[in-house]
């Protein structure tokens, strides 16, 4: 095994020595940086084996998993996280970035100003690669070298979501925990698989092992720094407002007002593709197609729902449609549906008023949702189930019906009969994409309203 380098030349007391010495390897590999010969390969070990040998041989201090930062003399914590390419050229986490694991009997007596997690937020030394499965982790390329700490734009944010899973956890539900509860920080699984648990207080229903986690959506912002995001504009007490109050208190104003007052103030066109959508944005003080940088920070999405007067909404919520080949592929944990459904919502809900002469739109509410756990793993997990394996009997042409399953459905999901997708089998069939059942989302609705 290669030893620690012998040039290691940095002060361990001095924040600015730590990171110039970091930023040598912006543009770099291990591999040029400390004399490694062509020869010498570094052995692949999961998730965080890259990590720790950045930390053994380039900084040359031993592995370790305490909950002080790395670099304890000067509060600094070290993440090495994986990049990957999209879109051609475009740089984005590969994933989430995992701050520390979550232990359950320590946090139900934690504040959050003085966590353990706050400990290790308060400076933190990203170090960014670009991760590629065809090199030897000794040649990954560093893109981005910095220092970091959590925005104050962000704070309260992440301060409710601390706080949000601090209080399942005391209240005994610590195996209920899901990342669509929160917005930028997530209680995500670290486990080899779903045996292994952990006790927790307040309750003997053994739970999943989990850490504190930035979401992937999140740190593309962090990374991102050229995307042409806007945030919410920030004023009085809103600076200390989490995102979910920021968006209730923007909203507060409006609701009541039809569709076409909006549209008269803030001077949209209500024939033009994503009307309802501009309206959100317009709400928010930002221009009808700017991407809201708050909202990419929690990976939250977005759906404008009309109302029937008999409170079920009047269209089914879609997702992207499938690809048939790829889905069969899919495990159902790491599938587009379950990470879709994993998301957090903000519904904007308009209630549809019908008068002799027309039918009028009113803004009514938003509310902020997230499927329940159990919907998930039973009803939904049986619906991807069920359209796999009818894919692979060569049944892309009969795929679970509404009437069959109490949340989700597959249907049509094309521009005209000519948009198909290829089939294992080869022949080509109109695409189709999962549908949230209107009748589910109406008794959502109708629970969130009962709390």
């Amino acid at each position: 095994m290669r030893q620690p380098s012998p040039d290691i030349d940095y002060d361990s007391s001095s924040a600015d020595s730590i990171v110039r010495y970091a930023m040598i390897l912006e543009g770099s590999t291990l591999r040029k940086e400390l004399n490694i010969p062509n020869d010498q390969r570094l052995d692949r070990k999961g998730k965080g084996g890259f990590g720790q040998s950045v930390e053994f041989y380039y900084f040359g201090y031993d592995l370790n998993s305490r909950q002080a930062p790395d670099f304890e003399k000067v509060g600094i914590e070290l993440k090495v996280t994986p990049l990957k390419i999209i879109a051609g050229d475009r740089l984005v986490p590969k994933e989430r970035l995992v701050i520390t694991m979550i232990d359950y009997h320590a946090i139900i007596n934690e504040w959050f100003e003085t966590s353990s997690l706050m400990k290790k937020l308060s400076s933190v030394l990203l170090m960014h690669y670009l991760h590629d499965d065809e090199v030897d982790p000794f040649d990954y390329e560093f893109k981005l070298v910095h220092l970091w700490a959590v925005p104050g734009e962000d704070y309260f944010t992440i301060k409710a979501d601390w706080e949000l899973i601090a209080n399942k956890i005391r209240s005994g539900l610590a195996h209920e925990l899901s990342g669509g509860d929160t917005n930028y920080l997530e209680a995500t699984t670290k486990a080899s698989d779903s045996s292994v648990t952990r006790t927790q207080p307040f309750s003997s229903i053994p739970a999943k092992p989990r850490a504190f986690a930035l979401k992937a959506s999140y740190m593309r912002t962090v990374v991102d720094k050229g995307m042409n995001g806007h945030a919410i504009a920030r004023n009085g007490r809103q600076k200390e407002m989490s995102l979910e109050e920021l968006v209730r208190s923007r909203f507060a104003p409006f609701l009541g007002k039809t569709s076409s007052q909006l549209a008269t103030q803030f001077e949209l066109n209500s024939k033009a593709k994503g009307f309802f959508a501009s309206i959100t944005n317009r709400i928010l003080g930002l221009r009808e197609k700017d991407r809201v940088l708050d909202f990419e920070k929690a990976g939250l999405k977005v759906k404008t729902i009309r109302i029937k007067p008999n409170g079920v909404p009047k269209e089914d919520i879609s997702f992207p449609a499938m690809d048939y080949r790829e889905i069969i592929q899919q495990d159902w944990e790491d599938s587009d549906l379950y990470n879709d459904l994993s998301s957090r919502y903000l519904f904007v809900i308009f209630e549809i008023e019908k008068t002799d002469k027309q039918e009028v739109s009113r803004l009514r509410d938003v509310v902020f949702w997230t499927m329940p756990l159990d919907d998930i793993d039973t009803h939904a997990k049986a619906c991807f189930k069920e359209t796999v394996t009818r894919i692979i009997q060569g049944r892309s042409h009969e795929l679970p019906k509404k009437s069959e399953n109490l949340c989700v459905h597959v249907r049509p999901h094309a521009s005209n009969r000519n948009d198909t997708c290829e089939t294992p089998q080869g022949d080509f069939v109109t695409k189709k994409s999962f549908w949230l059942n209107a009748s589910y989302i109406a008794s959502e609705l109708h629970r969130l309203r009962k709390k």
